[in-house]
């Protein structure tokens, strides 16, 4: 008798079960049971916080109508017409010998300037279709949502302290830092000097190249400070004393007491400052010539003026400065006199610096 392998075995049982699988079925379904007791309804629970809920406290319709009104009464986007018929922000962002320009005359200019850190527009070729300084330009994202525990931070760009262009324009190269905390940062960006003066005692005389010439219409910051200027002669307060320094800023003066009202010309993204910012500090203040200040200033500004023409230095008709070499103090007393110029407070920034500026810009001449 033959004996089985293992093997065999196996395969036998395999196809025994196969057989077995293939002759079972599954019968019909039975009938359906009886269904069981409702269970218990839940109750309603209290409705959660709309996710919008931080957002719309700002950001509704009224207020961007209002900030939207507001904003086109203001400098930043009335821009100057420059003699080429184009707006600020277009002559400034044309052309390779304007790139430094576009940084400040620009939203993209000052978007790009804060993204890299350099000033100069990186296209040699320019800014093509430049815009106005704008919304984008200031504002970027929220550092923090938590308003409640963080504060409002109105999503600006920058509120960094500023290392000041003039100082690093000058031989040697300096770095002086300012910084007016929050906000102010924001505004010191481009509402400074970029050219500084001339050094004292650094030479005898100073050419002046042009009738352009000058603090390039940003002193604003510097003024506050009561740094940067032509310090010749003694008196100066000490830097960063000033109570508009000290007890304010800039947007508590210039976007004092902003409104939704759309037809409001004053305080808030307009940047006109309104009387009412002064008269919380200067009770009996009625306008800005508070104390006589832009009085005098403006009398000292005439009596500079009158230097210059009586020096030969100056041209009546096209009511500027000649270029050429002038003695050191002369063009220094010119730097300062362009700088209160193009503050365009008439003293109320800095009152004891610039009126120290003047009584010895003048004092130059005699």
């Amino acid at each position: 008798m033959k004996r089985f392998k293992l093997s065999h075995i196996f395969m036998l049982m395999l196809l025994a079960l196969a057989v077995a699988a293939g002759c079972t079925k599954e019968g019909p379904a039975g009938p359906q049971g009886t269904a069981g007791t409702d269970g218990t309804n839940g109750t309603d629970g209290t409705d959660g916080v709309d996710g919008n809920a931080s957002c719309i406290q700002c950001h509704t319709l009224a207020k961007k109508e209002a900030v939207t009104a507001k904003y086109e009464m203001s400098t930043h986007f009335n821009s100057n017409m420059m003699y080429t018929g184009q707006t600020i922000y277009q002559y400034a962002s044309e052309g390779p010998n304007r790139r430094s320009c576009a940084g400040c005359h620009s939203e993209q200019g000052f978007v790009e300037w804060q993204y890299t850190g350099e000033l100069t527009y990186a296209d040699t070729n320019g800014l093509q279709n430049a815009w106005p300084v704008s919304c984008v330009a200031c504002h970027d994202m929220h550092s923090t949502l938590d308003f409640e525990n963080d504060g409002t931070d109105y999503a600006l760009r920058t509120t960094d302290p500023v290392e000041l262009i003039m100082f690093t324009e000058m031989e040697p190269s300096q770095s002086v830092v300012l910084d007016m905390g929050g906000s102010s940062n924001l505004c010191v960006n481009c509402h400074q000097p970029r050219t500084p003066g001339p050094e004292i005692a650094s030479a005898d005389s100073f050419l002046i190249p042009s009738p352009y010439w000058g603090p390039h219409h940003g002193p604003h910051s510097t003024t506050l400070e009561g740094i940067g200027a032509f310090e010749i002669g003694a008196g100066y307060p000490e830097a960063g004393s000033s109570a508009h320094r000290t007890g304010a800023s800039c947007t508590s003066c210039h976007m004092h007491s902003a409104t939704a009202n759309t037809d409001e010309q004053e305080g808030g993204h307009t940047w006109h400052t309104p009387i009412s910012a002064c008269t919380e500090c200067h009770e009996d203040a009625t306008d800005f010539n508070y104390k006589n200040i832009q009085n005098d200033v403006g009398d000292m500004m005439d009596q500079l003026k009158q230097k210059f023409i009586d020096n030969g230095m100056w041209n009546t008709e096209s009511d500027q400065i000649i270029p050429g070499s002038y003695t050191l103090n002369q063009v220094g007393a010119y730097y300062n006199y362009l700088w209160i110029l193009d503050d365009r407070s008439g003293g109320i920034h800095n009152p004891a610096y610039i009126k120290t500026m003047l009584i010895n810009s003048i004092a130059v001449f005699n």
